[in-house]
């Protein structure tokens, strides 16, 4: 009974998960950056962007940046290690959100 009330519906690709994300060149490049960072790279990473002007705006906009290319990554190839680091990426926006210190949370929520 259930199989003969169920409808198929194939959900169309959407066009803006195909284009690059809509941000500037330097915070794509250090979203990108952040994104394929190792353990040893994070340290220097943090302090590169806490010494930026308006280092907590800053910030949330690279790691916002970093989580769309993740989505995107995603959806474009499949593959599950980009759903990996997600959650990652989430607390740390939410814990720079919250106020957090910005060069504590982009490395201890990352490791």
């Amino acid at each position: 009974t259930i199989l003969s009330r169920v409808q198929v519906f194939y959900p169309r690709r959407h066009p803006d998960l195909t284009s690059a994300p809509a941000a500037s060149a330097k915070t794509l490049a250090t979203a990108k950056k952040l994104l394929t960072a190792s353990a040893r790279d994070l340290p220097g990473l943090a302090t590169e962007l806490a010494k930026t002007k308006n280092a907590r705006e800053t910030a949330l906009e690279v790691v916002a940046t970093t989580i769309e290319l993740l989505y995107k990554s995603y959806f474009k190839t499949k593959n599950p290690k980009f759903l990996a680091k997600l959650p990652a990426f989430l607390t740390l926006y939410d814990n720079l959100q919250a106020g957090g210190h910005v060069k504590l949370h982009l490395v201890a929520d990352l490791l």
